[in-house]
């Protein structure tokens, strides 16, 4: 039984940013039109976004703090 060929995954000769969808390189690390940092294409050819680490920690951090203040302003013992 032959598989659809549509389904099988291609070797993809370039890639394309997921902001600006500019063609970029196979090995390409950053888009150069916007600056956007990339990983490995997917099936389609367009390039994954990479994890934005500082905004996640960010977040974290923002929350721990909102959340001391609510303890602070609203549960401590006066």
């Amino acid at each position: 039984m032959d598989k659809n060929p549509l389904m099988q995954k291609r070797q993809v000769d370039s890639k394309k940013c997921p902001e600006c969808l500019v063609y970029l390189a196979p090995d390409a690390r950053e888009c150069f039109s916007c600056g956007t940092r990339v990983r490995e294409a997917d099936a389609m050819g367009i390039a994954r976004r990479r994890v934005n680490w500082k905004a996640y920690l960010y977040s974290v951090v923002t929350a721990a703090i909102f959340g001391l203040y609510l303890w602070w302003a609203f549960f401590k013992d006066s």
